[in-house]
């Protein structure tokens, strides 16, 4: 019996690759053959999946890193990915939450978030002649509607027309409303009541300059990021378009070859939660193994049951405190035998 082996990062505990190594590990002990295909859905390690995935003999894929300003302004080192004439980047490099983690309890200091660091990875992505860039959003620590990567572009020359973008989105949130950037994700990137409905204001207003519908779906994604890209890229006069993250991954990994191949999927994340459904990789691998007829579990920092249920999952596992660098992996392992051995016991 062969399991497909795909998770997303768990958070900053556990890269995707290696909770898929941690997993297959659990699943081999309970009599399981294993195939590991990490995933990404617009978050951090995007970027190096999809240069992973796009490399070849005659195009390595290349790391770089550039001194850039992180969501505060303060200096850092971020990296992104080149293979050819292509750029692959995060938006997390240089704007993600992990790198203000000192501040997110500070909503006067996470209102001032921003994402001029990322512009600047991209300028310096642009410098070296790239003809394509995709640009992952996920993870961000920001709600400034792009207006720093934007700025920060325009800055450094700005991005020309013969540049062609991919952007990819974690989520399918709207910029505003109820479901928007600020009312949905603004308190988890620290900000008060009174932040969130000041980027509420200020993405509204991002909005009608760009002539972006706020109720767009997947404009919401990294604070709205796309809705200042649309202004960038239209003015530039460049080639650009939109894609679910989790949809170009899996696309790009091989995800349906892969899955009519095996007898049991694996995936994860996290979280298992409301948010799992729309954009997350658990989501995308779920609706893939439900139209390739192959059982689906599912291993997760936290588990909403019900949520599990709607998405078809056959058996599933909650880890148990505390989610650490250290401890994570080897939660994974106990899980995933566990889990393994009561499927194959109920296979018979």
């Amino acid at each position: 019996m062969r399991a497909l082996v795909c998770p997303d990062s768990f958070k900053s505990t556990a890269s995707a690759a290696a909770a898929a190594a941690a997993i297959a590990r659990g699943l081999r002990a309970a009599g399981w053959a294993t195939v590991e295909l990490p995933l990404a859905d617009g978050g951090e390690g995007t970027a190096e999946l999809l240069a992973a995935a796009a490399a070849g003999p005659d195009a390595p894929a290349i790391r770089r890193r550039a001194r850039v300003a992180d969501p505060l302004g303060r200096p850092v080192r971020a990296t992104w990915w080149r293979v050819g004439g292509a750029a692959y980047v995060d938006i997390a490099a240089a704007s993600g939450l992990p790198l203000v983690a000192d501040a997110v309890d500070d909503p006067a200091a996470m209102a001032g978030a921003g994402t001029a660091g990322t512009g600047q990875l991209l300028a310096a992505a642009l410098a070296e002649g790239v003809r394509e860039v995709t640009l992952a959003l996920g993870g961000s620590a920001t709600v400034d509607a792009g207006a720093g990567l934007a700025a920060a572009l325009r800055a450094a020359g700005g991005p020309g027309p013969e540049v062609t973008w991919t952007i990819l989105a974690d989520v399918t949130n709207p910029p505003c409303g109820p479901r928007g950037a600020a009312a949905v994700f603004g308190p988890q990137k620290g900000l008060d009541a009174a932040g969130a409905a000041a980027a509420e204001r200020r993405i509204r207003a991002a909005c009608a300059a760009a002539g972006v519908d706020p109720g767009e779906p997947g404009y919401g994604a990294a604070g709205a990021a796309p809705v200042g890209l649309a202004a960038l890229l239209a003015e530039a006069g460049a080639r650009w378009r939109l894609r679910p993250g989790a949809a170009a991954v899996a696309e790009a990994v091989g995800l349906d070859a892969a899955l009519a191949q095996a007898d049991l999927v694996v995936t994860g994340e996290g979280a298992l939660d409301a948010q799992s459904p729309q954009g997350k990789v658990i989501g995308e691998v779920a609706a893939r193994a439900a139209a390739a007829r192959v059982p689906l579990a599912i291993l997760a920092g936290r588990v909403d049951a019900a949520v599990a249920a709607e998405l078809g999952a056959v058996a599933w596992r909650a880890l148990p405190g505390p989610a650490t660098a250290a401890a994570t992996p080897p939660a994974l392992a106990r899980a995933a035998e566990s889990l393994g051995r009561e499927l194959r016991a109920a296979r018979g």
